[in-house]
């Protein structure tokens, strides 16, 4: 396991416990990161999921990340 791997979850994990958020709402916050990170001209799930695996060590399917990008747009 990567050390980007263990931060995120680490991370992940103090999120879940301190806020009581579901699982989506609190990948939101990794999403909106690799959305910054993100070279691209315009959103498209494959390229944030690229971003979140190179940056974050995070895979999420790409059905998984497109919900947590419709619920990051409604934030």
């Amino acid at each position: 396991m990567s050390n980007a791997t263990l931060s995120s979850l680490a991370i992940l994990k103090v999120n879940w416990d301190q806020s009581r958020a579901d699982f989506i709402d609190i990948l939101v916050p990794f999403v909106a990161e690799a959305l910054r990170r993100s070279q691209a001209k315009a959103v498209s799930a494959p390229d944030i999921q690229s971003v979140l695996e190179r940056d974050f060590g995070l895979e999420i399917p790409l059905s998984c990340l497109r919900t947590v990008l419709n619920r990051a747009a409604k934030h």
